[in-house]
């Protein structure tokens, strides 16, 4: 018999936090996955299931039980792959699979310095002060007029503010985030991610709110 576990609840989320990006020349990064911890209290441990066809079950790794991520190094440019997590317990008993999600992996390709007065990459800035409270400084160039995005997510992957959502001419930007979501309400200290895309451009750094 199949146990019962959180996994199966509708706050379950596997989310992808970290995708690879298409053309760094600081080698392969990562795809990074990440879900909310599992309660069942004879919780053995996780396993995530990988592939390149949607649908299928092709075990990747098993994971610890107290772990809420995993990022997954062996990945080829280009390729999408498939993810889904199930939950195992003491006796062996594997939950039914979480949702599944996808994520195309690639290179970052990093050019080279343009100069003082030039800005030839988008580019996305370790916010400051980090840890912050109340507020938090997010700085980004745009080498190229197009539509940004900035978007604040929890460690889960939920998003939680949207910052940015507009069309930058090239130039240098900031933004002071006050550690809110989109309702105006005050979010819980902790470890957020904040996300920028303009174009092909992808990045996502780490910020912690701290009370």
């Amino acid at each position: 018999m199949h146990m019962r576990v959180s996994l199966l609840t509708l706050n379950f989320i596997l989310s992808v936090l970290f995708i690879t990006l298409p053309g760094i020349t600081h080698g392969q990064q990562p795809i990074t996955l990440a879900w909310n911890a599992n309660s069942e209290p004879n919780l053995s441990h996780y396993v995530l299931y990988r592939d390149t066809s949607p649908g299928t079950m092709v075990q990747q790794d098993s994971i610890h039980h107290i772990d809420t991520t995993y990022s997954d190094y062996n990945v080829a440019e280009g390729i999408t792959y498939y993810y889904k997590l199930t939950a195992v317990d003491s006796a062996g008993n594997e939950s039914a699979p979480s949702n599944e999600v996808q994520a195309t992996a690639g290179n970052i390709t990093l050019l080279e310095d343009g100069g003082e007065n030039e800005i030839r990459e988008f580019e996305l800035k370790q916010n400051y002060p980090n840890p912050f409270n109340p507020s938090t400084t997010i700085e980004y160039n745009v080498s190229s007029g197009s539509i940004v995005k900035i978007i604040i997510y929890d460690i889960l992957g939920q998003k939680v503010r949207q910052l940015v959502k507009d069309y930058k001419e090239t130039g240098s930007y900031r933004i002071i985030w006050d550690g809110k979501d989109n309702f105006g309400r005050a979010l819980p200290s902790g470890v957020y991610l904040y996300q920028m895309t303009a174009e092909k451009y992808v990045n996502v750094k780490k910020l912690v709110l701290q009370k």
